[in-house]
C-alpha cells in the first residue's frame, strides 16, 4: 500500500511540475493579434505591418498571405495589442484612451495575478494540506468568472483553468491518500 501511495505522489508531482512548465511556457510565447477600433465603433483583429505618419498598414489576423490593407489614421480611433496596451490612438481621444488603457491594464494584471495565485495554491496540497487546494480552487473560479464576464478587461484564462484542474486533482489525491491511511 505504501508503494502505491509513493507512486501516486511521485506521479502527481511529475504531472504538476510538467503542467506548470507547459502553462508558463505557453503564456510567455503566446502571440496574438492587435485590435483596431475605427471611429464608427467597428473593431477588427489585425496584424499591424506599419504605422506611418498618415496611414496604418495591416493584414487580417492570422492571414499573412492576404493583401495589405491601408487606412488613413483619421479613420482609426485606436489600436491595442494583445496585452491591451495602446499601440496607436487618435489625437481627439488621447486622454480618454490613456485613461481606458490604464484601467484595462490594471484590471488585466489583477485578474492574471488572481489566476496565478489560484494555480500556485493548488500545488501546495502537500505542504499545508487541502486548505491550499480549496483556496486555490476558490480563487481560480473567481478569476475565471471575472474573465468570462469581461473578457476585454481581464486576462489569464488558461492559468485560471489550470488552477481549477490542479486544485481539483490535489483534493482528489489528498482524499484518496487520507482514505488509504485511515482504512488501509
Amino acid at each position: 500500500m505504501k508503494k502505491n501511495i509513493i507512486c501516486i505522489v511521485v506521479l502527481f508531482l511529475f504531472v504538476t511540475t510538467t503542467t506548470f512548465s507547459i502553462v508558463f511556457e505557453k503564456v510567455e510565447t503566446a502571440k496574438g493579434c492587435s485590435k483596431i477600433t475605427f471611429n464608427n465603433g467597428e473593431t477588427t483583429e489585425i496584424d499591424v505591418v506599419q504605422i506611418t505618419a498618415n496611414e496604418i498598414k495591416y493584414k487580417p489576423c492570422g492571414k499573412p498571405n492576404d493583401a495589405l490593407i491601408l487606412v488613413s489614421k483619421s479613420e482609426v480611433l485606436y489600436i491595442k495589442n494583445t496585452e491591451g496596451d495602446m499601440v496607436y490612438r487618435s489625437a481627439k481621444t488621447a486622454e480618454a484612451a490613456v485613461v481606458e488603457a490604464e484601467k484595462n491594464r490594471n484590471t488585466t494584471e489583477a485578474s492574471q495575478r488572481l489566476a496565478k495565485i489560484g494555480l500556485i495554491l493548488s500545488g501546495f496540497v502537500f505542504l499545508i494540506g487541502p486548505l491550499a487546494s480549496i483556496s486555490g480552487l476558490i480563487v481560480s473560479i473567481v478569476a475565471l468568472n471575472r474573465i468570462k464576464n469581461k473578457p476585454e478587461s481581464y486576462g489569464g484564462k488558461t492559468i485560471a483553468i489550470w488552477g481549477i484542474v490542479l486544485s481539483a486533482l490535489s483534493l482528489i489525491l489528498f482524499a484518496s491518500l487520507s482514505a488509504g491511511a485511515l482504512f488501509g
